[in-house]
Formats: C-alpha cells, structure tokens, sequence
C-alpha cells in the first residue's frame, strides 16, 4: 500500500509539471502565431521571454540538485517528486518550443512566396535601366503600385540596401531584409541575396534556406 501511495506522489509531480508547463509555454506558441499574423506584434515574444525566462532555469537547475538529493534516504521521495517536476516541465517545454517554431518558419515560407513580385520589380527596373533602383520608391508607379509590407504584424516592413549601403559582406549589388528578432536580445533577420549565394554561417548566426531567401538565425 505504501509503494502505491509512494508511485502515485511520483506520478502527481509529472502531472503537475506537465499541467504547469502546459499553461505557462503555451505561451510560446501563442505569441509566436500573433508576431507572423497581420494584425499581431512582437510584444508577446518579448513578454514570453521575460515570463518563461525564470521557470525555465529553475527546471534546468533543479534536475541536477533533485539528483543529488536522491542519494540521502530522507530526502529521496521528495527528490523524485521534484524530478518528476522539472523532467516534465522541461518536455512540454520543449514540445511547444518545437511547435512556436514550425509556426514560424512556415510563415516565413509564404513571406518567401509573397515577395516575389517585389523581387521581380527589382530585377525588371535594374535590366530596364542598367542599375538597381537607388531606393523602393523608384519602383511606384511604373513597376509596382505601392510599396509591399510583408504582411506580418511583428515586422511589416522590408529593407533594401544597395551600393555602398549593402553593410553585408556580399557581392550582391543590393539585398532584401526583413530584421525579425524573436526574443529580448536577438538579431535574426529574413534576406534575400539575388545571386542566391548564402553561408552556412555569417552575421552572428547560422543560415536556413527558405525558398529563394533565407533566414539566419542570430
């Protein structure tokens, strides 16, 4: 009976940490969706880091001290309950993380998809005139009607850099950039290079091809 009553303390502590990651990293998800909609923003990015920060780190330090307190008899069921805890909390953790992620990487494929007729006004304005436009203005009326947003709440605007004020180290003669960062301090940034030629790694992070852009991660 007491082996019983001693499993079903155990249990409780990963259904309670199940239970408490669930509410708390649902979070991720749910800011991460608002950041690439069209109406949301980047508040709740900035908020989760903040509000999932101290949990997070508390969960990673308990596993080792849970561990140790496994050694000394007295302290062992309490041990595995606060193990249990932690353990849990860190795979839902992980589990939604996972899927913030997918959320967001598959925005950025339509954002791909999206600028493509900016793209191709770029590329017919520099085969038509020789050069590159020397801004996005120079594109209205004749090659778009309108500049484009990207269609994302949290980073509506492109960037486009050319001549000497392509900042990157790249034989490009200009570039699109959407600066994406997805926490507190964070440099991500979504580009397009027309020669297609992207690093594996550069700018303080490492590249993932998305369609004809790709994404660095800082």
């Amino acid at each position: 009976m007491r082996s019983l009553k001693s499993i079903a303390w155990k249990m409780r502590g990963l259904a309670l940490g199940a239970v408490v990651s669930v509410c708390l990293n649902s979070l991720l998800i749910l800011a991460e969706w608002s950041a690439v909609s069209p109406n949301g923003s980047g508040n709740g990015l900035m908020y989760s880091a903040v509000m999932l920060g101290g949990p997070l780190i508390v969960a990673i330090l308990g596993i080792p001290v849970a561990l140790i307190r496994l050694i000394p008899k007295k302290t062992r069921e309490s041990a595995f309950i606060w193990s249990g805890i932690c353990l849990s909390y860190m795979a839902v953790f992980l589990v939604c993380a996972g899927i913030s992620g997918r959320i967001r990487m598959r925005a950025f494929e339509r954002l791909a998809e999206r600028s493509a007729p900016l793209v191709q006004a770029i590329r017919k304005y520099e085969s038509d005139h020789k050069y590159p436009p020397d801004k996005l203005a120079d594109l209205v009326p004749d090659y778009l009607p309108e500049i484009p947003r990207t269609g994302m709440g949290a980073y509506p605007e492109y960037e486009y850099h050319v001549g000497s004020d392509i900042w990157v180290c790249t034989r490009n003669k200009w570039i699109l950039k959407v600066f994406t960062p997805s926490g507190l301090i964070n440099f991500d940034m979504f580009v397009f290079f027309p020669d297609g030629n992207y690093p594996e790694y550069g700018f303080g992070g490492y590249f993932e091809r998305v369609g004809d852009w790709a994404y660095c991660h800082e």
